[in-house]
């Protein structure tokens, strides 16, 4: 379950708390409807990836994740207490879950993907937000500059 979690978060860039406590309601017509999200109730786009996660959950409790012990959805810490020791396995010892976040929205524009829908699938409503979100790699953004440059500037003198 716990690393269906993450590999949920890596494929859709949600926030860990969207994921941990979604219910089966919240998940039709191959999208997720946030009711609760940080920034208001949201749609959430599914990868063919992400839509088979889903479904290979069981459907035993109103939450995709449910605790064994409480009846209610997973607890955060829980999910935190994996992470970290899958990070000590990893080698990864400065990765945060949020990570996973920045890094489906910087796969997504280097992807070629724009500010605006990367945005959208973050839920963002500020581009501003966004672009805090999205690390280019040195290689692409010099990429863009020589792009640019071969358009604008033609042939070196």
């Amino acid at each position: 379950m716990y690393g269906a979690i993450v590999r949920l978060l890596l494929l859709t860039g949600c926030r860990k708390r969207e994921i941990v406590t979604l219910r089966w309601t919240e998940y039709r017509e191959g999208h997720l409807h946030l009711e609760d999200s940080k920034t208001g109730p949201r749609m959430v786009w599914l990868s063919s990836p992400a839509r088979r996660i889903l479904e290979e959950q069981p459907h035993g409790s109103q939450w995709i994740f449910p605790s064994s012990q409480t009846g209610n959805s997973v607890h955060v810490k829980t999910v935190d207490f994996f992470w970290r020791r899958l990070r000590r396995e990893a080698g990864l010892p400065d990765v945060r879950l949020h990570d996973l976040r920045h890094t489906f929205a910087s796969i997504a524009v280097m992807m070629g993907e724009n500010i605006l829908t990367v945005g959208r699938l973050l839920g963002h409503n500020d581009p501003g937000t966004t672009l805090k979100y999205t690390h280019l790699a040195h290689d692409a953004v010099a990429e863009a500059a020589e792009t640019v440059g071969s358009v604008l500037g033609g042939s070196a003198a």
